[in-house]
């Protein structure tokens, strides 16, 4: 189902759809009804307003003309209008913010009769949704989630376009939320949506940090302003909301700090003694882990069907979050032990070989260095490792996961993930530097096709070895050349396991 048939909203008048009015300078003989919002000509029809977004690869003012001749009632712009589109024409000084004050007016400000809780961080906040999902709906409060994986608006499960969607879309599958009876909406935020200000005309409940780890530099281009990216979700709480930090993350310490400094209420998570919700101890196997907790004065056992330092902190997050909502603690705890798994995160994938295969997301540095120090763990044998790097995206960490790979892998096998517009051997040869830097003697192959490659790393699997397949994760599809093509690592690779069983048959 697409976004665009979830919910249909009553129309309004332009002028009421207008405010502040100092934001805009209005070209209007009439005061048209608006009866949709898009930004995509392509999509406008009959009674829609259309933002002429600038993006990174177009110019929505470049089909101004498209979106009126299919039923445009006015444009919004930075331009000025010519003479001919003069009549239905609104200025912004910003489209982006634009967009996102006249969807919260038009869909009547969804977020002020949920539940929102935001998260944000470069790992871990596809876990926690579904983990707080799990909570929630344990607790009977029904839950929705918008996020990486999909979109979950009640019963119906949306392809995710992107992890944080425009505001439009936002602001439709809220109120598309509550009218299937599910008030409480669990968002990924990502660094991108927050600095595009999709999220600007929302307001949160509870916002959650989890980490910053090297990513996404190709578009904030540093660190510090990844970070402050980032922190704009911290003044977006409701009065009565709270946030929740990991303050063992060197950036966390820090957010907890300030956001505290900005009068926001801070619940922390950590091994720090300081912590609200303090991790004690953990142990773990292959099927999940035991944590032990104190909050407040009280020692809480925490067991999850997930496993690895980095569920240890996801549970812990979760736990916080709901805790600081004022659910029970049992309530909590039979939520968090309910989620068996989170779709292509440490997904296990069993035909009854006798090794693991560990499919996983894992597409930054510290996202595939701790991926593989958990699979380490939990393996008597080999780990053979199967990844690349996406194309048209962040190369500085193509080198570092390279590095990552050649030291806690015994055999690892560079291939393509997405390589979009971009040459794979390019991207391929960018990580080879990192793993050529290595100083210990490693195994490596380089397999172009990703195919070739999971079949590679699944016939050379010994008794007891792992073979983890890294960087794509739940994604069924694979982008070459522009294109999108079918491709789900989690098939391929049962597909390979199978066929081993038979050959030894």
């Amino acid at each position: 189902m697409s976004i665009s048939n979830i919910l249909v909203n009553g129309g309004k008048k332009l002028t009421d759809l207008l405010k502040p009015s100092d934001f805009y300078t209005i070209y209007m003989k009439s005061n048209p009804t608006v009866n949709g919002i898009k930004y995509d000509s392509r999509k406008v029809v009959q009674g829609d307003l259309f933002c002429a977004i600038k993006g990174f690869a177009t110019d929505g003012n470049a089909y101004v003309k498209d979106a009126r001749s299919q039923g445009a009632v006015a444009i919004v712009s930075e331009k000025e209008p010519d003479k001919k589109q003069s009549e239905y024409w609104i200025k912004v000084r910003d489209i982006r913010l634009a967009l996102s004050r006249i969807s919260g007016v038009f869909y009547d400000y969804p977020w002020k009769d949920s539940m929102m809780i935001g998260i944000t961080g470069t790992n871990g906040k596809t876990t926690i949704t579904y983990l707080l999902k799990s909570i929630f709906d344990n607790a009977g409060h029904n839950a929705g989630v918008l996020g990486t994986i999909g979109y979950l608006v009640g019963d119906e499960k949306i392809r995710a376009s992107r992890t944080t969607p425009e505001a439009p879309e936002i602001n439709t599958m809220i109120r598309s939320m509550q009218k299937k009876e599910v008030k409480c909406c669990i968002m990924e935020v990502s660094s991108h949506s927050l600095e595009l200000k999709r999220v600007a005309d929302l307001q949160f409940d509870s916002a959650i940090y989890t980490n910053l780890t090297t990513d996404h530099l190709d578009y904030h281009m540093t660190m510090e302003n990844y970070y402050q990216a980032k922190k704009k979700l911290f003044s977006l709480i409701k009065k009565e909301g709270f946030a929740v930090i990991n303050v063992d993350d060197t950036y966390g310490a820090r957010m907890a700090r300030e956001v505290q400094v900005s009068g926001e209420k801070v619940i922390t998570v950590g091994k720090n003694d300081a912590s609200d919700v303090r991790i004690i101890d953990y142990k773990m196997n292959d099927k999940g882990s035991r944590i032990m907790l104190t909050v407040g004065n009280e020692d809480v056992r925490v067991d999850t069907n997930l496993f690895g330092l980095p569920n240890v902190y996801n549970v812990t997050t979760s736990f916080a979050v709901a805790w600081g909502m004022g659910l029970k603690i049992p309530t909590i705890l039979q939520g968090i032990a309910q989620l068996e798994i989170v779709e292509g995160r440490m997904e296990r994938v069993d035909a009854g070989q006798d090794f693991k295969i560990i499919v996983d997301y894992a597409h930054s540095p510290d996202a595939l260095m701790n991926l593989l120090i958990t699979v380490r763990q939990i393996t008597n044998g080999r780990v053979i490792t199967v990844f690349g790097c996406g194309g048209d995206r962040d190369k500085s960490k193509r080198p570092m996961m390279g590095q990552h790979a050649a030291l806690l892998s015994d055999i690892a096998i560079v291939t393509s993930d997405n390589p979009r517009n971009e040459p794979p051997a390019q991207i391929i040869s960018d990580i080879l530097i990192g793993i050529i830097e290595v100083k210990k003697t490693v195994k490596y192959k380089v397999i172009e096709d990703r195919r070739e490659a999971i079949k590679a790393a699944i016939m050379m699997a010994n008794k007891g070895d792992a073979v983890v397949i890294a960087g794509k994760g739940h994604e069924d599809y694979q982008i070459i050349g522009g294109k999108e093509l079918p491709f789900d690592d989690r098939k391929i690779s049962l597909e390979f396991a199978k066929a081993k069983i038979e050959s030894r048959l």
